[in-house]
């Protein structure tokens, strides 16, 4: 007999939405691509802004998840540098950086929506965890990490823009 699947009760429609869009990018990006670097700081600046809202949103202004945010922010572009951003990308003819597929993507932007869902349910529930001295700058550290991988590989991008226009430039004189 086939089993009726429910969205869980008390969540917007537009959560799923965003849920959906999030997985359909997330998906295009772990396959071979080439995007303009203008595009990828864009969805860089939109994710990063997904997740200090969602640090702002469950947690306020409060110095010290912003703080656990930005610690996990530096420490994945630290870190992103050296092992998230792709290898073998190339600039195009028209402008556009051949990107290497990856899951890093898909993974930033699944975990952001996962924790800020996460987030909403625990304070919906009124559940203790939210109270605990570790609840918020671990939740605002994993937000901030999530959103530097996303950007580690924006700048990957962006670098080898700026280095094969500088090269394509030298060769014309």
């Amino acid at each position: 007999e086939p089993v009726e699947l429910e969205p869980p009760r008390g969540v917007p429609v537009w959560v799923w939405a965003v849920f959906v869009v999030l997985l359909v990018v997330g998906l295009r990006l772990s396959r071979a691509s080439t995007t303009r670097p203008a595009v990828s700081i864009a969805v860089s600046r939109g994710l990063l802004a997904l997740s200090l809202s969602g640090v702002v949103g469950a947690f306020g202004a409060r110095p010290l998840p912003l703080l656990a945010w930005g610690l996990g922010l530096a420490a994945a572009l630290i870190v992103g540098d050296r092992v998230v951003a792709p290898d073998g990308m190339r600039m195009t003819a028209d402008g556009r950086v051949q990107v290497t597929g990856s899951c890093v993507p898909l993974v930033a932007m699944m975990g952001i929506f996962v924790l800020r869902f996460v987030n909403g349910v625990v304070a919906g529930a009124h559940l203790p965890l939210a109270g605990t001295a570790a609840y918020a700058p671990v939740m605002a550290g994993l937000l901030g990490a999530l959103g530097g991988l996303f950007l580690a590989r924006t700048w990957a991008i962006v670098r080898v823009a700026r280095a094969q226009r500088g090269l394509v430039a030298r060769a014309a004189v």
